[in-house]
Order: C-alpha cells, then structure tokens, then sequence
C-alpha cells in the first residue's frame, strides 16, 4: 500500500476508536453534561439579572424618570457641598448634623493598639486621662496621648464605675468598680475595697457631689439601696458609705440616679410596675434626705414597655439658673427606648407630674453617652456615632 494512503488508514483508524471510545468514556459524558449545565446556569444567572435590572428600573419610577441623571447631580452635589465645607474651615476639624457642631477629634492612646473605650474621666491635679477598655484593663495617659501604659495589669474593671474623688487639696482617689464591688486607690498600683456595702453587691451608678459621694447599688438581700460616703470632719470619706435611702424595689434596672452638671445635687426615678408608676425622687440638701415624689403620669400611661424588656433604666440631668430659681430638666430614656422629659424649679415642692414624650433616639446610646447642655434645648448622644 502506498505510504500517503496507508497513513490515512492508520489516521481514520485512530479517529474511529476516539469516537467510539468517547461514547462509552464516562469522565467524557460527565463533561459534555457539565457543559450542557453550565449553559443552563448562564441562562438563569442572565435572567435574574434581567429581573434584576427590571425590578431596579420600577422602584425608580421606570427609565421615564432618569433617575441614574437625578442621583449623579445629587451625588455631585454633595461633593461640592462638602468640599465648599472641607475649604471653608480650619484643616482638622469635623462637622456633626449639618454644622451645628463643629470641632476636631484628636486621637488619645496608644497608636499600635486597637479597641473601645467604655469609660473615661480626667484626673486634674495628675494630668492624666484615666479610662476602661471594652477588654476591661485599665489605662491612663497623657492628654496629648503620650505615656498611655495600662494602670493595672491583673485586674479587670467593670464599665459601670471610673471617677477621681478628691480628699483634700493634695490627694485625690481613683474610684473603680470590680465585680460589682467598689474599690478605692490613691496610684492604681494598690486597690482596696470600700466598706458599707455587705458582701457580693452590685454597684450601678456612681456620683461625687460637693455633700458626699452617692452609689446606687444592690445588695446581698437583694434590696436596692442608695448609699452615702461618710465624713470624717466635714469631709468625705471614699472609703466608707451609709444606707441614705432604700428603693421598694429588688429589680436594679428599674431605678436610676444622675447628678447636676455643677455636681450640686443629686436626682432620682424608679419604675414601680405594679402601680404603673413612676417616682421621682430629690436630694434635699439642707436635711441630707433623699425625698419621694409620687409621679403618675397620664400622658405617658400607654407607654410602659413589657416586663421582660432587658434595657436599663436612664436618667439625664441638666440645670440652668433662672433669677433666683434654677430650671430642672430630667430626661429618662425608658426600657422600651422610648424617650420623656419634665422640667420643674429647684428646690421643687412637686415635680414629675408630667413627662412629655419626645423623638425617639436614632439609637440606644451608650453608657453616659448622653448630655444636655446648659441652654436646656441642646441634647447629644453617641454611639458608633455622634447625634444632636
């Protein structure tokens, strides 16, 4: 046989067996199959887009509206509006809710670590911020954010209490909460417990006022009780507390107490379920009493959230002088996070009588993120972010 023809025998022969191979080849029938399901899935994937598209076009009121033209000029003039307000004022600073507050955010702590802060206050005398970790270790540094060192390495602090109470004009003490217990330290180098409050309790709010330092906590009988640092010749003791006054109430999410800007006095509210209730209550300076208002209120009547709601009870304070008189202004944010306020004159012969409902909040805020300014009008709150 001729060399040409017999290499096209041999080239025939070949395809043949492929073909018939490829037949009973089942990797073979498995690709072929793939294939014919890849289509398939390009054909549903390019019909859901097409639903996609279709649905996109009628929410925005159809291709009739030109919507894509509307949203660009508005992005664009966004962009201009912000970069107008980025040129207009000093390089650093920020604007909040449309230029009501403006300002600049300076970073404290240390710069190669990452994390929350849940409480803070400012120790004067030492210069020093002293502030919780979402970790629960405790910091301190320098307002500039230089000398950020942790305070206290093998101890775990509580959210709930972090304040500096001053003993006299040259020593101050660190107050701190751990597991639920109040400890006192003058360098955070060595803590101790403070006395008064029986074992295991529960301390939840904590105020120094001019009179005493107030802590509001729940004990080991369950009872919530409002208690008072003693004084030793006409200063207060950090060290020691008294009962002042025991709530009616075993639930220490159902009372809460918050202080003046000016730390003059001291305020009070507490649910009482049973009655569908609330009270108010006032530090009465001149006697050291702790007095009860009954303050029902058919205005917020409807309002009380279920029993089992989880979230705390809040309470905010905030005064301004008016002549003689000086304007109160409690705003509570209740468990079912609705938001009421009263006002009512110093010293008060009643006062709560009526809560006024007012906006809800865009978020709960968190703990002691929340203030009223001295105009009385200019509330603020903060969570992930700052609202006014």
């Amino acid at each position: 046989m001729h060399k040409t023809a017999l290499n096209t025998a041999i080239a025939l022969f070949v395809l043949v067996c492929l073909i018939h191979g490829g037949c009973g080849n089942p990797n073979l029938e498995q690709a072929q199959s793939s294939n014919i399901k890849s289509k398939d899935t390009s054909e549903a994937e390019l019909k859901a887009k097409k639903v996609r598209r279709e649905w996109i076009e009628l929410v925005h009121g159809g291709s009739s509206t030109d919507w894509r033209s509307i949203e660009h000029q508005t992005l664009m003039e966004k962009y201009k509006k912000n970069l107008e307000n980025e040129t207009s004022r000093e390089p650093g600073t920020v604007e909040i809710s449309n230029g009501k507050l403006v300002g600049r955010w300076q970073e404290l702590g240390p710069s190669n670590l990452a994390g929350d802060i849940r409480r803070v206050t400012y120790h004067e005398k030492e210069d020093r911020v002293y502030a919780i970790s979402a970790g629960r270790t405790l910091w301190k540094g320098k307002l500039d954010g230089s000398e950020w060192e942790v305070v206290s390495d093998d101890l775990r602090f509580d959210y709930d209490v972090l304040d500096i109470a001053a003993i006299n004009d040259t020593t101050d003490i660190i107050m701190a909460s751990i597991g639920g217990t109040l400890y006192f330290s003058e360098n955070g180098a060595l803590w101790s417990e403070a006395s008064g409050f029986g074992n295991n309790p529960k301390v939840k709010d904590f105020y120094i006022l001019d009179d005493g330092i107030f802590v509001l906590a729940k004990v080991a009988d369950g009872s919530i009780k409002l208690f008072q640092s003693t004084t030793e010749q006409g200063i207060p003791d950090p060290k020691k507390y008294r009962v002042l006054y025991d709530f009616p109430t075993t639930s220490l999410e159902d009372v809460a107490i918050a202080a003046n800007s000016d730390k003059t006095n001291l305020y009070g509210i507490r649910y009482d379920w049973d009655n569908r209730k609330i009270y108010t209550y006032f530090l009465n300076v001149a006697t050291n009493e702790l007095i009860e208002s009954d303050a029902y209120s058919t205005q917020i009547a409807n309002h009380f959230p279920d029993f089992d709601k989880p979230t705390e009870t809040k309470l905010y304070v905030s005064t301004r002088d008016i002549g003689n008189e000086i304007l109160v202004k409690l705003t509570r944010i209740a468990r079912d996070g609705n938001v009421y306020e009263t006002e009512f004159t110093y010293p008060p012969t009643q006062f709560g009588l009526s809560w006024i409902a007012t906006q809800d909040l865009p978020e709960e805020p968190w703990q002691e993120a929340y203030a009223i300014l001295g105009d009385e009008k200019t509330h603020i709150m903060g969570r992930e972010s700052c609202y006014y």
